[in-house]
């Protein structure tokens, strides 16, 4: 297995949810489950405290690591612009950093209220640019415009963007074309075939491993990097050699990462081979391009590519047409390609409850071998799932024991997870499977507590902002027998989830049924060949 370095990630507590964990020991046990060898690490209570009482508490922890804990992390001081005294400048401020090893900064304009384009940042960035000190600012504290004109004004500044999502390659495309000294992370960068396809088009010197870990899941960004299908030198370079070459340090003798041992879904990640060990189903995927953000390669045969290489032997997919502008035309895509790939794919039926009919055509593809159940979005179609035109949807979902896949969102007029209360309690032959589980850690909470009342209702794990810690929090609380796997494939790439499930901590038996024993039994599918 290569070495990973981590680029980001954090200690400390969080002000609205605990976290997988808050102090070195957390961090170095997690690192050990992922095999990372490496971490920068800045402090909690520099973003949502002070600047520098969070980089103060940050030093007093490393001044207590262990020899081998501080060869393992390298510290990541949060600064602001020194208009106001707090932050030291120019020759004062680059000794400060030297002096205490910090190599790597955090910059949270947003949060901390300054403009990183202004006069008064440019004189940070001055200083941060004469020690090329490496420089990382999350995508949601600026614009894609402002990094672009500050990355031109200061050339010589390895700037690193983190937290970027899946539907930013329209706007990152061109920043790092025209500015090398821009890179990414991967620590929320789920687009499919996204991290193959940025490599590709920019270069693997581009790309930095990172896990935004304990808030994002460093599961996801490990088996992203681990199971793609990049060369044995690109994965090298974004696994730990970009971090060094602009860190221009030595590379310390670390330990290698145990992969040896019985054959798991984690060993098999880490040891970038696709999972054996256990039946591996997504049940919540789609095909096809979405309108607002670009997908490299959203098609059956990139999709099967990914499966091949991590193992999953089937999803069970809904058009995207069909889920947009046109659920016949859509559906009837879906059931060619079912039919084309029935080992691989099985289907979802869209049902729209804006189109005339559209019960009628779901009723017919459910007569197809392969199309399992029903797709709804009650957001992208703005229509409670309350609302009596959904009526006869339920009503044949609960007549034909075809189970309903739900778009579902904390806070949405349409779907939030409280309101499939009512649907279970009227519908409750009717097996619903919450996709998302609300997606934020409201909507998980909110989730859980519904399902928990309704023996009907399902958890699906995919999402931007669940972790591996929700996923076992979801298997507790409703048991293993009611979480699925699924991805969101390919508005967010397969990898992502699955990782996060892999290393979310459950036991051999709960993980077999979450990854894909509950989707083979609740959607009737065929078992293994």
């Amino acid at each position: 297995m290569r070495e990973l370095w981590d680029v980001n990630c954090m200690i400390g507590r969080w002000p609205t949810e605990t976290l997988l964990f808050r102090d070195v020991s957390g961090l170095v046990q997690r690192m050990d489950q992922l095999g990372i060898t490496r971490a920068v690490v800045a402090h909690t209570q520099s973003l949502h405290h002070d600047p520098f009482a969070g980089n103060r508490e940050l030093t007093t922890v490393f001044a207590q690591l262990s020899p081998q804990e501080r060869a393992r992390l390298l510290p990541c001081w949060t600064l602001v612009p020194p208009t106001t005294g707090e932050c030291a400048v120019g020759a004062e401020l680059r000794a400060e950093l030297r002096d205490h090893g910090v190599r790597v900064v955090r910059l949270y304009p947003r949060e901390h209220n300054y403009a990183l384009g202004s006069v008064d940042t440019a004189v940070l960035l001055a200083t941060l640019e004469h020690d090329r000190v490496i420089t990382l600012i999350d995508a949601e504290q600026t614009s894609w415009e402002e990094i672009d004109r500050v990355a031109a004004a200061f050339p010589q500044l390895p700037l690193v963007i983190c937290h970027v999502g899946y539907r930013s390659l329209r706007r990152l495309s061109g920043v790092l074309e025209r500015r090398p000294n821009c890179h990414i992370d991967l620590a929320f960068f789920s687009s499919h075939e996204g991290l193959e396809w940025l490599v590709a088009r920019h270069a693997a010197s581009r790309v930095l491993f990172g896990t935004g870990a304990p808030v994002s899941d460093g599961g996801g960004a490990v088996t992203r990097l681990l199971t793609s299908g990049l060369d044995e030198s690109a994965r090298a370079l974004i696994g730990s050699g970009n971090l060094a070459k602009l860190l221009a340090a030595p590379r310390p003798a670390l330990p290698t990462p145990l992969t040896s041992g019985a054959a798991t879904p984690a060993t098999a990640i880490l040891r970038e081979e696709p999972i054996t060990s256990c039946d591996v189903i997504d049940a919540h995927a789609h095909v096809g391009p979405w309108f607002n953000f670009f997908t490299p390669e959203p098609t059956a045969e990139a999709m099967v590519q990914v499966m091949n290489r991590t193992g999953v032997r089937m999803a069970v997919l809904s058009s995207t047409l069909a889920i947009g502008p046109d659920a016949a035309a859509g559906n009837a895509e879906m059931i060619a390609l079912v039919q084309r790939l029935p080992e691989r794919f099985a289907g979802y039926a869209v049902f729209n409850p804006h189109h005339a009919g559209s019960v009628e055509d779901v009723a017919a593809a459910l007569e197809t071998p392969g199309v399992v159940g029903i797709k709804i979005h009650p957001d992208v179609h703005t229509c409670s799932v309350n609302d009596p035109r959904y009526a006869p949807l339920w009503e044949l979902a609960q007549r034909r024991g075809a189970p309903v896949l739900t778009h579902t969102f904390a806070g949405s007029p349409y779907c939030d997870p409280t309101d499939f209360d009512s649907v279970a309690r009227t519908w409750p032959n009717a097996a619903v499977i919450l996709g998302h589980a609300g997606v934020t850690g409201a909507g998980h909470l909110r989730s859980i507590a519904v399902a928990q009342q309704h023996p009907n209702l399902y958890l699906e794990i995919c999402g931007s902002y669940t972790t591996g810690f929700w996923i076992k929090r979801m298997v507790e609380a409703v048991g293993a027998e009611r979480v699925l796997y699924g991805s969101d494939f390919p508005f967010i790439e397969l990898r992502y989830a699955l990782g996060r499930a892999v290393f979310a901590g459950l036991d051999e038996a709960a993980l077999a049924l979450v990854l894909g024993g509950n989707a083979r039994r609740l959607l009737r599918l065929p078992g293994p060949a």
